[in-house]
């Protein structure tokens, strides 16, 4: 199949591409930067800019699967100017990828666009699966979320299979753990705040291993893409010190968040109790324990 992949270059999309590429499907990355893997089609685009049918777009005709991952990093110190980046890199960019799918020369079997658990805001000890509200001023990354998936289902109307994946914190070499590993390594690392914040998580084999369930299952609609039960911050942070054969005697004060992060700090501590309900049973996670998810990152 030909599948397009816009956020390409980035953590997930690099290691999903990957997959794609070995299952003998042809990638093409729609993205800012280019792939690291030379096996994949690349297509400079700024989805927040459109995307123009004419020029290169040749090579992202009559796609099979279109796969949504574009969005700068939220893992940065905010201010106004960043988080109206953080916004249309997300809404206004999947408004664009979807308004291209008008033109049938465009227009996929299937679209899976990425979300996050992000949504839900923070509800504490509350037990939250895909058919839970999602309810008004829970913060600016929930209206974010909330936005992005109400632009993804706009492809539903062009008879379109769509699929919106909410992804816990994402567990591989990269990304979170590589924020985290360093404050463990030198012995000081622990829970965040108080600690007492559900942390939902999947290992990014399975987050990869899901996106391709999507393409070839009859699945569509809201996916919770996390893994294992439900665990704070203080129970992910005291596996993650085990696992490195690290002390687990500090935590991080949110005074400490708030001077690296700003804003984004007051994110970073909200909590999300979520469990999965609408993934069929044939979906079998490799890593739904936390422990051997760490350690088989780390062996």
């Amino acid at each position: 199949m030909k599948i397009i992949i816009t956020g390409g270059s980035g953590f997930l999309g690099s290691k999903l591409s990957e997959s794609l590429i070995n299952e003998g499907h042809e990638v093409v990355s729609l993205d800012i930067n280019p792939p690291r893997n030379p096996k994949v089609l690349f297509l400079k685009v700024n989805l927040q800019e459109g995307i123009s049918p004419e020029g290169e777009g040749f090579k992202i005709k009559n796609p099979d699967v279109v796969i949504n991952l574009a969005g700068v990093t939220i893992g940065a110190k905010w201010n106004e100017e960043y988080k109206k980046k953080i916004y249309e890199s997300r809404v206004l960019g999947t408004k664009n990828l979807v308004s291209l799918m008008e033109i049938p020369d465009f227009r996929p079997k299937v679209f899976i666009s990425a979300s996050a658990v992000g949504v839900y805001g923070d509800r504490g000890e509350e037990i939250l699966d895909e058919n839970s509200e999602i309810k008004e001023n829970q913060g600016f990354l929930a209206k974010v979320a909330k936005d992005w998936e109400l632009e993804a289902k706009k492809a539903e109307k062009h008879g379109i299979r769509t699929v919106i994946l909410r992804q816990g914190h994402i567990l591989g070499m990269g990304g979170l753990i590589q924020t985290l590993l360093p404050y463990y390594k030198m012995g000081i690392g622990g829970p965040i705040s108080s600690g007492k914040q559900y942390f939902p998580w999947i290992h990014i084999e399975d987050l990869v291993n899901l996106y391709i369930y999507s393409i070839y299952r009859e699945v569509f609609g809201i996916i919770n893409a996390v893994s294992g039960e439900p665990i704070t911050n203080k129970e992910f942070s005291k596996v993650f010190a085990r696992v490195l054969k690290r002390p687990h005697i500090f935590f991080i004060p949110f005074f400490v968040l708030k001077i690296k992060f700003g804003e984004f700090a007051k994110e970073i501590v909200k909590s999300q109790r979520v469990v999965r309900h609408n993934l069929q049973k044939d979906f079998v996670f490799k890593f739904d324990n936390l422990e051997k998810a760490l350690k088989n990152i780390f062996s």
